[in-house]
């Protein structure tokens, strides 16, 4: 009977470890798709957006002005805030004006 209970208890020991490694991984895999999920990415100001698109200031502000990307900017008084990504589909979706 000691035999038994001593298996038992290894058993026991071996099950626990194996749940834990377990959890270990998966919380590992969770991790991983995290830093693989983007992120929304936000620019400030005309220079952040001059920044984005490598353009100069001029015509970063040109954009800002031209309305074509209104739905991503946001502004509480003198700050501006700009969805980059949302920007970039805006830009691609609507035609250059000419």
């Amino acid at each position: 009977m000691i035999e038994l209970s001593s298996d038992l208890k290894v058993r026991k020991s071996i099950d626990s470890i194996l749940l834990s490694q377990a959890a270990l991984v998966e919380a590992v895999k969770e991790i991983q798709q995290e830093l693989l999920r983007p992120s929304k990415k936000y620019v400030h100001g005309v220079m952040g957006l001059a920044d984005f698109f490598q353009c100069s200031r001029p015509t970063a502000q040109r954009i800002l002005d031209s309305g074509r990307i209104d739905a991503a900017v946001s502004s509480f008084g003198h700050t501006i805030i700009i969805d980059s990504e949302m920007a970039v589909e805006l830009l691609k979706n609507h035609p250059a004006q000419k």
